[in-house]
């Protein structure tokens, strides 16, 4: 059975209204909402589906966030007939999971072929016992969500809980060359908070993986969850390492089975910590974090989740495509360095009109970094160009590090959201937190995937663009949802600048139709350039059937 998934805030307002027609949209967007929000109540039913119009939690109202009004985004006049497939594969791989104890899962799987189905199967592996397997196919051109509560017979609402980390696998893939998947995690009463998360999963195993920010500062609780694959045929010998201020402040071992999920609760010291996590196998590893009631910089008394997969390797460029430092957001870099010797981190702001903001922080081995873009921006730290100096509250980053040297960068935003989308008569209001590994090496990429995306009542999506060249760059999103229409748009961004498009209003707009029910609202991305590189992100804002926070996931680029 089909699921349903979308989730994000828009940030910028458009101020024609046709009235009737949008009526009409807003009227469509309540109904679907309604059942999705009974249907995410109701896990048991394998379909994910939010969008409450009441949530259970609202926060306190902020000032609205509004989106930089250049680049403009143009759209074509009507949908494409057919899906343009981005980069897929045939195996992806998520650590984390858990259903039960008011954690609700699902798997989001983009097929963006629009001639051949995807067989895929799901190998769910738990704490203990068997790993359990579920076969489904994704029709061409499409985008499926699955319930993972049902799938494991433990609906959110259950006393009893699993832990579970799961294996998508292409089961034809002489005729289906691949799929996107990524995995959102809703919950209620965490530890006093009722958020979610989501993840892009790994596309490969590995030995080694870093953290620039595993946190056990006050009002922190974060793990290590690992994931030893049934190719292992043997246990799995992890070390978690524990670095700050050029010190190694402890370490913590487990053994994880084959064909199992293991789960590390790290060591306490009180603040952020850099992480590097190391296994005599091929495993993948990743680092949920909850924070309750944290203030930070530009904001105050922020609840939330996110979390990361961590990063294979160190490398000396990583670039952000989001970034955003107006009222009710604190943006943070955090650059760790695990070496030996002390490096120096290059930091390139990249704004939406093409100003560019530049400063050099040094790291000291074995340590950790927390760069304020608000204070950079808001204070002009650093070389600014050109001059006069003019910097937009969304910005991107560009970081690399002096000859000899690397590190791990992770882009950490905390929020109070607020925001009318006039466009289609909604406001969503929402607290949270994102994490993001950042995009590792040279730029070089020039076609994006996201499996996620949702946008009935109470979500906001968006996708946001760098143009780290020095020519400005018109790049095309094609939108394919659960019912299997296309939709294209271009936004151009500027030299050296940032651009950002309002998802939200393109699926209701020009996507949603009347009895689509919530399939209508979940929505696959592919982004692609005809000529030049760049970064796609895709934040994604709700406050929903009683959870409320955002995630973000820089898209899948092949590999």
């Amino acid at each position: 059975m089909k699921a349903n998934n979308f989730w994000e805030m828009s940030r910028s307002s458009r101020k024609n209204m046709w009235m009737i027609a949008r009526l009409g949209l807003a009227l469509a967007a309540i109904v679907g909402s309604l059942v999705l929000a009974w249907t995410l109540l109701d896990p048991g039913k394998g379909a994910r589906a939010i969008g409450a119009v009441i949530p259970l939690a609202t926060p306190t109202k902020t000032s609205t966030v509004t989106a930089t009004k250049t680049p403009t985004p143009r759209t074509t006049g009507t949908p494409t007939p057919k899906a343009t497939p981005g980069p897929v594969n045939t195996t992806w791989y998520f650590a984390e999971g858990k259903v039960g104890q008011n954690f609700t899962e699902y798997l989001t799987i983009q097929n963006p072929d629009p001639v051949n189905a995807c067989n895929v199967n799901l190998e769910y592996l738990l704490g203990t016992g068997a790993p359990v397997n579920k076969t489904l196919t994704v029709a061409p051109g499409t985008r499926w969500t699955e319930g993972v509560n049902n799938d494991l017979g433990t609906p959110s609402g259950s006393a009893a809980y699993k832990a579970v980390s799961t294996i998508v696998t292409v089961t034809n893939a002489t005729t289906c060359k691949g799929v996107v998947a990524e995995r959102p995690i809703y919950f209620t009463n965490f530890k006093g908070i009722s958020s979610g998360t989501e993840v892009l999963g790994a596309t490969h195993t590995s030995a080694d993986y870093y953290f620039a920010d595993v946190s056990s500062a006050p009002g922190h609780s974060s793990y290590l969850t690992i994931l030893n694959p049934p190719s292992n045929k043997t246990a799995a010998s992890i070390t978690a390492t524990y670095y700050r201020g050029s010190t190694t402040l402890g370490t913590d071992l487990l053994t994880v089975q084959p064909s199992t999920r293991g789960t590390i609760i790290p060591k306490g010291f009180n603040e952020q910590v850099a992480t590097w996590v190391h296994s005599t196998l091929p495993v993948v590893v990743e680092r949920p974090t909850y924070f309750n009631n944290i203030s930070l910089g530009n904001v105050q008394h922020i609840s939330g989740a996110d979390s990361v997969v961590g990063a294979p390797a160190q490398a000396n460029d990583w670039r952000f495509a989001e970034g955003y430092t107006g009222g009710g957001f604190q943006e943070n870099l955090l650059l760790a360095n695990f070496g030996k010797t002390s490096a120096n981190a290059t930091v390139i702001l990249d704004y939406a009109n093409g100003s560019t903001l530049t400063n050099t922080y040094a790291i000291k081995a074995q340590d950790l970094v927390s760069v304020d873009v608000n204070y950079a921006s808001s204070h002009v730290v650093g070389v600014c160009a050109p001059t006069p100096c003019v910097l937009s509250s969304s910005v991107s980053a560009e970081i690399t590090t002096s000859a000899g040297t690397s590190i791990v960068a992770e882009r950490e935003i905390l929020f109070h959201f607020d925001h009318f989308d006039s466009g289609i008569n909604r406001t969503v209001i929402a607290v949270g937190g994102t994490d993001v590994v950042g995009q590792s090496g040279a730029a070089h990429a020039t076609s994006y995937s996201f499996s996620e995306g949702y946008c009935a009542a109470g979500f906001d999506e968006w996708l946001t663009v760098q143009n780290p060249t020095t020519a400005q760059e018109t790049v095309t999103a094609t939108l394919i949802n659960g019912k299997g229409t296309v939709y294209q748009f271009s936004l151009t961004v500027p030299a050296h600048g940032r651009g950002t498009a309002n998802i939200t209003d393109y699926v209701v707009q020009h996507m949603y139709h009347t009895n689509d029910g919530t399939a209508g609202f979940q929505v696959s991305m592919t982004v692609r350039s005809t000529a030049g590189v760049f970064v796609a992100e895709r934040p994604l804002y709700w406050n929903a059937a009683g959870t409320q926070g955002a995630s973000d996931i820089i898209g899948y680029i092949g590999g």
